[in-house]
């Protein structure tokens, strides 16, 4: 009925105004008015209602019975059960359902028993009204708790729910960003790292081959362009994630021969072997490949000192297999780097890339020699 403290005892004081100023009218045209006892009894009543949020019981069981030693006492009748019909609803809204009920059939009862005391002919019909009023305060009551309870439980889902939305929105953002940075460190690291390849064979070469230093010096110009090409794409997505257009398109295992030929211009013979027919891949599995592929060979440049490089791409009815073998230096290649798992860089960010499509990848030395990556993934035929 009232919220906050200024509320509470403004209720307090309106219930206090209408109990007393209603037996005071009343006692005005009565022949026996209101005595000292009966206003004690109706303080008493109203002092107990300042406590029936904290202890409801108490409240509905004073209030009652000093309502019962009211009108035993013979007191003008009036709106003196005021206090006991707040402390009645307050019971009732607090989930104190059967003291309540207690409380109304012993209130009823004493006012059967006033009536007897007083020899007063005892009319039945005059009991309805107040049955009828008790238990209409009774469901009001539980009507009033179970409304709260509703909007209790309905403010907690929202929170809830704004609080689920927020965490998700928290996890689509670090997914995003470890999206990006896998896609920045296997594309634009792997063009700076053929790059840095070249460069340095055009430094050494540029006295005796100047022919061949400028052919490194034009590879590193084509290669370039093609990591500001990847930048400018990633960046757009970065600048207008909602605009698909400026996404540049994603690579696919077509462009494997072009990324074969890029890492071959860098040091080691590259050979491509296609296994199988091959078919349409979802976009995912394409990406995910290619990317460790692309990955594998950019550490087969830069730790490998390897001569050779097969790529092996095996199109089976329920999977494809991705397979990169190199003659290198196994124990220079990889371990991935401690940050790796921050970073999805190095094996890490392989195996992360394979199991975000639901695939696996091994990778370790080989019995004859040099590394090798082996990736799985499970697909289904598309279209």
């Amino acid at each position: 009925m009232s919220d906050g403290p200024v509320g509470e005892w403004v209720f307090l004081g309106t219930v206090a105004l209408v109990t007393l100023g209603g037996s005071y009218l009343s006692g005005r045209h009565s022949i026996d008015p209101t005595g000292p006892l009966g206003w004690a009894l109706l303080v008493a009543a109203l002092l107990a209602l300042a406590f029936r949020r904290r202890y409801p019981r108490i409240a509905l069981l004073v209030t009652l019975g000093a309502a019962a030693a009211y009108y035993m006492l013979g007191n003008p009748p009036g709106v003196e059960p005021l206090p006991f019909v707040v402390a009645l609803y307050h019971a009732v809204t607090a989930g104190r359902r059967i003291s309540a009920i207690v409380a109304a059939t012993a209130c009823v009862l004493v006012i059967q028993g006033a009536e007897l005391l007083s020899d007063a002919p005892l009319e039945t019909d005059d009991l309805f009204p107040v049955v009828g009023w008790l238990v209409a305060i009774i469901v009001f009551g539980e009507f009033s708790r179970s409304r709260r309870a509703y909007l209790r439980a309905v403010e907690a889902r929202a929170v809830e729910a704004e609080r689920t939305a927020e965490a998700e929105a928290r996890r689509r953002v670090a997914e995003e960003r470890l999206r990006i940075a896998r896609e920045l460190h296997d594309s634009v690291g792997h063009h700076i790292t053929v790059m840095r390849i070249h460069a340095s064979a055009a430094i050494m070469r540029r006295a005796t081959h100047p022919d061949l230093a400028y052919e490194a010096l034009g590879t590193i110009s084509t290669v370039s362009q093609e990591a500001l090409r990847d930048l400018r794409g990633t960046l757009a997505v970065l600048r207008d994630p909602g605009d698909d257009g400026a996404r540049q398109p994603a690579p696919t295992l077509a462009a494997l021969p072009d990324l074969a030929r890029r890492t071959q211009a860098a040091g080691p013979v590259v050979r491509t072997t296609v296994d199988g027919p091959v078919r349409p891949l979802p976009s995912g599995i394409e990406v995910a490949a290619y990317r460790i592929v692309q990955e594998a060979l950019t550490n087969v440049t830069r730790h490998a000192d390897a001569e050779r490089v097969d790529v092996r791409l095996r199109y089976e009815p329920d999977q494809l297999v991705v397979q990169i073998d190199d003659d290198g230096r196994a124990s220079t290649v990889r371990p991935a780097p401690p940050a790796a798992s921050s970073g999805g860089t190095g094996l890490v960010g392989m195996r992360e890339r394979a199991a975000a499509v639901g695939g696996d990848l091994l990778a370790g030395p080989r019995p004859e020699g040099g590394f090798r990556v082996r990736a799985l993934f499970p697909v289904k035929e598309v279209g």
